[in-house]
């Protein structure tokens, strides 16, 4: 146990109980006894139930994230459940209406929970993110490890919930315990083609290497570490979409829906607190920078400051995984690598027509409401995570039919890659081109594929960047001698479609 430095720790715990031990405060000149902050302080680390965050980074210099966790164990889904601001405030507040009525207020209550996380801040034993070793799935009944054997191959083995494993979140779904093997391994089931949920599959997903990409996809939710991926989910209606978010959500029931409009916002990220899944249903067609910022922090997990409603800021790590779905490809300001590395598009091209036979209304309930459904989701998931974990990342090459849907999504939101790519735009220091007509070029392909030409200094800045290369290296100089009464500038690129400039150099 805990005890802040000057104070002595006394007593043993009861039988049968944990949160038996007392702090022995040194007797205050004043008032006979510590401040009722501290009092509710040694409460808190008497309880092997609550806990913080910890260590937000990687880091020792990393900040804490002093977020309150309170163990969970209900119906064999057993978790660190994250407790909201006003959730740990209460917390505070029933203890002092017991022990300390004189100071039962919400200003109390709020000074004394601020005060057991910052004292929490300095003691790792009160910390959920520290001791877990590898990587471990919670589901109702179990937790399942990934184990590595000496051949390479991973498996699944079940073993007992433990709070030092440092959980904050269980996929609420059937597991069999019956299928567990001798030697404690579970062996996830195939998907039954005449379930409500394989037919899903069969009809939405025909392309089984998209199909295994979004098994992936949806099994890394599920795994404790980050492959900092955003999941596009991109096709016209009626395509299955709103389907698998619905699975989505009854897989993590600390979902949150997001608003990109206002994702910018004030008080925006503290709807991410506790959450392990968030999707966005309504994209607008373009994002903006600060949006952008934003995504990159959520997906690659970084920690970010949320500013509370109740006032302050807190440091959190977002767990979310993010999924978008959309109709057509987005706009976007942020054309670097960086960027579009954590973009993971998913293509789905089969759209039913809305007056077949086959439309159910509501089909998503057909399995979310259905616990053998659910258990089929489960083993899905979960074949999708230990062959991801086995890779150790998404396939390379991705499916032709994503690689395809990324080329779709980087031409819309930068006609410029297009451009470079459709005209085999290079750097090549034998060819001088004039660079006044590389842009009228540019300008004719826009007419011809009907999209908007970015402005001069624009398109040359973009162009450098995809080709690697600074104004100076791409700059050849002026023509030795005026044309049309102007020396036009050259720059060393080969287009094709564009003829060279043939006059010699000064």
């Amino acid at each position: 146990m805990f005890a802040p430095e000057g104070f002595a720790v006394k007593g043993r715990p009861k039988k049968g109980g944990q949160a038996s031990n007392v702090v022995q405060f040194p007797a205050s000149k004043n008032r006979g006894g510590p401040s009722f902050e501290l009092r509710y302080a040694d409460s808190f680390f008497a309880d092997s139930d609550l806990r913080i965050g910890g260590r937000a980074g990687a880091g020792e210099g990393s900040e804490i994230d002093r977020t309150v966790y309170r163990w969970r164990d209900v119906n064999g889904e057993a978790y660190w459940e994250v407790l909201k601001t006003e959730q740990a405030h209460a917390h505070a507040l029933q203890w002092l209406k017991s022990f300390c009525p004189n100071k039962c207020s919400a200003q109390g209550a709020k000074s004394a929970s601020i005060t057991a996380t910052l004292l929490a801040s300095e003691s790792k034993e009160k910390w959920v993110n520290t001791s877990q070793q590898g990587t471990v799935i919670g589901v109702r009944g179990a937790y399942l490890r990934l184990v590595t054997d000496e051949a390479g191959k991973v498996s699944l083995k079940a073993e007992k919930p433990s709070k030092d494993v440092g959980l904050t979140y269980v996929v609420p779904a059937v597991f069999d315990a019956s299928r567990v093997a001798a030697d404690g391994t579970y062996t996830p089931r195939p998907v039954s083609p005449s379930g409500a949920f394989g037919k899903y599959l069969n009809l939405f997903m025909p392309d089984l290497d998209v199909r295994g990409l979004l098994q992936e996809a949806v099994g890394s939710t599920v795994l404790s570490r980050t492959f900092e991926k955003c999941f596009w989910l991109q096709g016209e209606g009626s395509n299955g979409k709103s389907t698998l978010l619905h699975i989505l959500r009854q897989l993590h029931p600390r979902n949150q829906a997001l608003s990109l409009r206002h994702l910018d916002g004030r008080f925006a990220m503290t709807q991410l607190v506790g959450a392990t899944l968030a999707t966005v249903s309504e994209c607008p067609d373009f994002l903006g920078g600060d949006v952008e910022q934003i995504m990159k922090a959520i997906v690659s997990r970084d920690p970010i400051s949320v500013e509370e409603k109740s006032g302050g800021y807190r440091t959190i790590v977002p767990r979310a995984s993010l999924f978008l779905a959309i109709n057509k490809a987005l706009r976007v300001t942020d054309h670097s690598y960086g960027f579009w590395s954590k973009v993971l598009p998913i293509p789905f091209l089969v759209q039913m027509d809305r007056f077949s036979n086959e439309r159910v209304v509501d089909y998503h309930k057909l399995i979310t409401e259905n616990p053998e459904e659910m258990a089929q989701v489960l083993d899905w998931v979960l074949e999708g995570a230990v062959r991801l974990e086995s890779r150790g990342n998404f396939p390379n090459p991705l499916p032709a039919a994503v690689q395809a849907l990324a080329r779709t999504q980087k031409y819309a939101a930068d006609n410029v890659l297009q451009y470079i790519e459709d005209n085999s735009v290079r750097h090549d220091p034998e060819v001088r081109t004039k660079r006044q007509d590389v842009y009228q070029d540019y300008n004719q392909f826009c007419l011809n594929t009907n999209v908007k030409a970015v402005q001069n200094n624009e398109f040359w800045t973009r162009l450098y960047n995809h080709l690697g290369k600074n104004s100076d290296d791409m700059m050849a100089g002026q023509v030795s001698e005026a044309v049309d009464s102007k020396k036009p500038r050259l720059v060393y690129l080969h287009v094709n479609g564009v003829k060279p400039y043939a006059r010699s150099m000064p």
